[in-house]
């Protein structure tokens, strides 16, 4: 006797599969919104990087306002972090926690400012030493540029 397939059974397989091209459709917009938010982050934290160890710009509460304007998308990437750590983990993402970090680090030594880089908010642990590491680049690039 051969098998066979019921309509109850199709019906069963066909939304199966339609929750499954949900979930991966709504995983697919998700990773384009961290992509989004990454790039975001970079380019906020690059550029006060570079106003940070810029001997011409010396505004610290303006560096300092946008820092915690940055420090917004990093709390939404890390709360994509939370749901869905392995959209999060490498790639940009990483580097966006690294630029965020070496830039709040720098903040932080230069001028006195909370450090908004820390394990109290998620950050991945190698994303904090990274930027720490990247941070004193700069301070031994700043040092060497002074003499």
């Amino acid at each position: 006797m051969k098998p066979r397939i019921t309509d109850d059974i199709k019906k069963d397989l066909r939304r199966t599969i339609e929750e499954i091209i949900r979930r991966l459709n709504r995983r697919d917009l998700r990773r384009e919104e961290i992509i989004r938010r990454s790039r975001e982050i970079i380019r906020c934290s690059g550029r006060l990087t570079a106003q940070i160890v810029s001997e011409e710009y010396s505004d610290v509460n303006d560096i300092l306002n946008r820092l915690r304007e940055c420090e917004k998308n990093v709390i939404e990437l890390l709360n994509y972090y939370e749901e869905d750590p392995d959209l999060v983990r490498g790639g940009v993402s990483l580097q966006a926690f690294i630029e965020f970090c070496e830039a709040s680090y720098l903040a932080h030594i230069l001028y006195g400012s909370e450090s908004l880089c820390n394990l109290n908010k998620k950050m991945p642990e190698e994303a904090i030493i990274l930027g720490i590491l990247d941070a004193t680049g700069e301070l031994k690039r700043m040092a060497i540029n002074a003499l």
